[in-house]
C-alpha cells in the first residue's frame, strides 16, 4: 500500500461516505429534495477531500512526483465529476415518490 505519511487519512472518509450514500439511496421518502441535495453535496465534497488527501499523501510519501501528483489529481477529480455516486434528485420524481409512498409511516409529515 502506498502513502503512510498522513497515516492513510483518506480512508477516514469511507465510513461517512457510506452512511450518507445509504441515506441518499434508502431515505428518499424520509427526506425532502433539498435535504437530499445537501446530502449529495456532502458526498461530493467528502469525495473531493478524500481525493486530495490521498494524492497529497502519496506525494509526501514519495510515491508520486509533482508531475504525477498534478496529473492523477486532475484525473481523479474529473472522474468524480463525471460519475457521481448517486442519481440526481429532482422535484418531479420526488413528488411522484410521495404519491407512490402512501404506505410510508411518515408520508403525511413529509408531504406537508
Amino acid at each position: 500500500m502506498s502513502g503512510g505519511s498522513m497515516n492513510y487519512f483518506a480512508f477516514t472518509f469511507d465510513k461517512p461516505l457510506a452512511i450518507i450514500s445509504k441515506e441518499i439511496k434508502w431515505g428518499k421518502n424520509k427526506w425532502t429534495p433539498e435535504t437530499l441535495l445537501e446530502f449529495q453535496n456532502a458526498v461530493n465534497y467528502l469525495k473531493i477531500a478524500q481525493i486530495y488527501s490521498r494524492r497529497v499523501e502519496w506525494l509526501l510519501s514519495g510515491d508520486d512526483g509533482e508531475n504525477s501528483f498534478i496529473k492523477r489529481l486532475k484525473e481523479e477529480l474529473e472522474e468524480n465529476r463525471k460519475n457521481p455516486e448517486w442519481e440526481e434528485i429532482d422535484r418531479k420524481s420526488y413528488e411522484k415518490r410521495l404519491t407512490d409512498a402512501s404506505d410510508c409511516c411518515d408520508f403525511e409529515e413529509i408531504k406537508q
